[in-house]
């Protein structure tokens, strides 16, 4: 009797650990530079999901680097925002279940007579 519950218990502690693992979500990593490969922090990211409009919002830290994670799969959009340089946009992300992306962004700064 004592074997079968302490089975029981077991199964019902591992039965968690797998479901987590089998989540239908990814993440996107991200370092963002300046055309001379100089990190930018403090930029503004924003991931926009294309089939929900739902946005998640970073901050870009002082190694320029920032995280989005438990993303759901689909098509996104991500903008990144800087003083003093262009918006850089892309709308062809997309991420699939257990995507793990990193990617680079590298934005050129504006020209006085831009802003």
């Amino acid at each position: 009797m004592i074997r079968k519950i302490v089975l029981v218990v077991l199964c019902l502690l591992i039965i968690p650990i797998t479901i987590r693992a089998q989540s239908a979500t990814a993440s996107l990593r991200g370092v963002v530079t300046d055309t001379t490969k100089a990190v930018v922090p403090d930029a503004e990211v924003t991931i926009t999901s294309i089939g929900t409009a739902q946005q998640h919002v970073e901050r870009t830290d002082s190694r320029g680097e920032f995280s989005f994670q438990e993303l759901f799969i689909g098509d996104y959009r991500v903008e990144v925002r800087s003083p003093g340089f262009a918006v850089w946009a892309d709308s062809r992300i997309h991420l699939d279940v257990g995507n793990h992306r990193r990617s680079r962004y590298s934005g050129s700064r504006r020209h006085p007579a831009d802003n």
